[in-house]
């Protein structure tokens, strides 16, 4: 009986996680106004389909929304000549309000229900692409997404949610379900020469394996004090002294592919005996290690959410001279903190599509000054983590926020007082 409960389970999950894909799918196709988007009731439930569609019977797709959602449809208000006009929904669609089963009806009626985005995919992309490698390309990184949910999903079983005074690494790595609206918001997709990564262990990716490079001086850009800055860290792997002409970067050890096919294999691998781990913060490619005063961000090659997270020369090396100017136009550095880029590191090749690939940037960590002053620091999007079980936001049993009148009193603390406050007036007295 536990065996069959457990798989079961194990469905219900792969379920969940895939139609956490396929709803943000859903919702992009009809606030990008991809699809047309048509409705027999009072908009409880919308049909999509394709815009230049000339059957009398075309396929569609059914979308159901959940209760009390308010959505109409409108005209465009721009409107161009020779373009096709539908109506678009007002207000832009959340994939939260998409309930399942998502179903679809050909051109003879008969219905079907599909949950996986790449079969919902499958459907729309003669809709929207002519371009097959494109259409591939995307159905593979909306399958690569929902697979990496639902390893997430069950990393979430026993993995609580955190509490105030938790680090900030623990809201960083609870942030289950990714970005809240984008149709990739799990991806971790490879392309070539980068190999495919099978997360089968989130608790094992997130920490993540950061190795040590050497590479000619010539070819690399150094801005701020870079090897300083980075020298408490290489003293603990034991390396010694590199000739004056060579310099060391930290990189993952998944990047190295993309380092030699678009930097030369004269970046060369140091050999250390202790492994070291980084542990990623929320956007993969940025790590904390314990014990170093600053965040690591580097480059890598795999696409998540929407692009290929490398770093360009010019954003490696125009950092230090953003965050001053950030912390310049400050009214009052104590009202917002500027986790300040303080050094960097990246390939001078003059082609930025090959030095994309080797960059490395130095970030303050914040969280000690936090500590010193008996604050904690959180990640919002952790907060509105949604429970699978009850469907209730982490903000609100954190808070204890079960009354809509206790909702309208925190919301309005916080902007009258610190974050949103501060936000808005440090950067509006600037201006």
């Amino acid at each position: 009986m536990a065996s069959n409960k457990n798989y079961w389970d194990g469905v219900k999950l792969a379920e969940e996680a895939a139609l956490q894909t396929t709803t943000r799918l859903l919702a992009a196709l009809v606030n990008e106004s991809l699809v047309s988007v048509t409705s027999e009731d009072n908009v409880s439930s919308v049909f999509l389909g394709f815009l230049k569609e000339q059957n009398a019977k075309p396929t569609r797709i059914m979308v159901h929304l959940r209760w009390g959602s308010k959505y109409r449809l409108e005209m465009p208000v721009a409107q161009h000549a020779g373009q096709v006009f539908t109506p678009i929904i007002v207000p832009e669609l959340n994939p939260a309000d998409i309930l399942d089963p998502i179903m679809i009806e050909d051109h003879n009626g008969l219905l079907q229900r599909l949950y996986r985005p790449e079969d919902v995919f499958d459907i729309v992309s003669p809709w929207i692409c002519d371009d097959q490698e494109v259409v591939a390309k995307l159905r593979g990184e909306l399958q690569n997404s929902a697979y990496n949910q639902e390893k997430w999903l069950q990393f979430a079983l026993s993995h609580p949610l955190p509490v105030l005074g938790a680090p900030l690494i623990e809201w960083e790595q609870r942030c289950f379900r990714g970005h809240p609206t984008h149709p990739m918001h799990r991806s971790f997709f490879a392309s070539p020469p980068m190999q495919p990564i099978q997360i089968d262990d989130i608790g094992k990716f997130l920490d993540a394996e950061i190795i040590v490079i050497l590479v000619p001086r010539s070819r690399i850009h150094l801005d701020g004090p870079f090897e300083a800055s980075l020298k408490p860290f290489l003293d603990k792997l034991n390396i010694l002294p590199v000739p004056a002409d060579q310099v060391l970067l930290p990189c993952f050890a998944e990047q190295l592919p993309a380092i030699h096919a678009h930097f030369g294999t004269d970046a060369e691998r140091v050999i250390v005996k202790t492994r070291l781990c980084g542990q990623r913060q929320v956007s993969m490619r940025t790590v904390s290690i314990p014990g170093f005063p600053f965040h690591l961000k580097m480059a890598v090659s795999y696409t998540i959410t929407s692009a290929m997270r490398t770093m360009t020369p010019w954003t490696a090396r125009m950092c230090i001279e953003i965050s001053q100017l950030l912390q310049n136009i400050m009214p009052d550095p104590d009202l917002l903190w500027v986790a300040r880029k303080t050094a960097a590191a990246c390939s001078a090749d003059p082609d930025f599509e090959r030095a994309k690939h080797l960059s490395v940037m130095l970030r303050e960590d914040l969280e000690p000054k936090a500590c010193e002053l008996g604050q904690c620091l959180v990640l919002p999007a952790t907060l509105f983590e949604i429970s699978s079980k009850d469907r209730i936001a982490h903000v609100v049993r954190l808070f204890g926020l079960t009354t809509v009148e206790a909702r309208k009193d925190w919301f309005r603390k916080y902007v009258a007082h610190p974050p949103l406050f501060i936000f808005v007036f440090s950067f509006l007295a600037s201006l």
